[in-house]
């Protein structure tokens, strides 16, 4: 064990005071703008798209089902809604999407499958909402097949 003198313990003290007096200062000056999800010069957390401006900005529209297979939960794409502006997507029905799959292990918490939009043109290049039982809850609960329908009537 190391002695330390007299002197030394005031200053070890001294810098132990000081280090939390820092960091309740921090947390309570910096606390809020720290833990909050803001955009810079913004006082609210970003809005997630809503279906219309993602089904507009999509340059690709799909949906997949998500596998168990024991190792990992795979999304295996099962329609292609819409595919424009010459967009090449390198996947076809039957694939496993990789970008929407997860470890077995994974925390994240998944329904039966996902409607994934790709927007390369934009800065945020992909999005998806999870389908529980033939709903999109991400979309105020609406049923699979009225988003199909709205797609259909969007993209032709």
């Amino acid at each position: 064990m190391t002695k330390y003198s007299k002197r030394e313990k005031k200053l070890i003290a001294a810098v132990v005071v000081l280090s939390v007096v820092v960091g309740v200062f921090a947390i309570e000056i910096l606390g809020p703008k720290l833990s909050s999800n803001t955009l810079p010069g913004t006082s609210s957390p970003p809005s997630p798209p809503t279906m219309e401006e993602s089904i507009k900005n999509a340059d690709i529209i799909f949906s997949c089902l998500y596998e168990d297979t024991g190792e990992s939960i795979d999304c295996r794409i099962n329609k292609i809604y819409a595919q424009r502006n010459g967009y090449n997507f390198p996947h076809a029905v039957g694939d496993v999407y990789p970008r929407n799959s997860y470890p077995k292990n994974s925390k994240k918490e998944y329904g039966d499958g996902a409607i994934i939009f790709i927007t390369p043109r934009h800065r945020v290049s992909w999005s998806s909402v999870e389908v529980y039982d033939g709903i999109i809850p991400g979309f105020n609960n609406i049923y699979l097949d009225e988003f199909q329908r709205i797609i259909e009537s969007k993209t032709n």
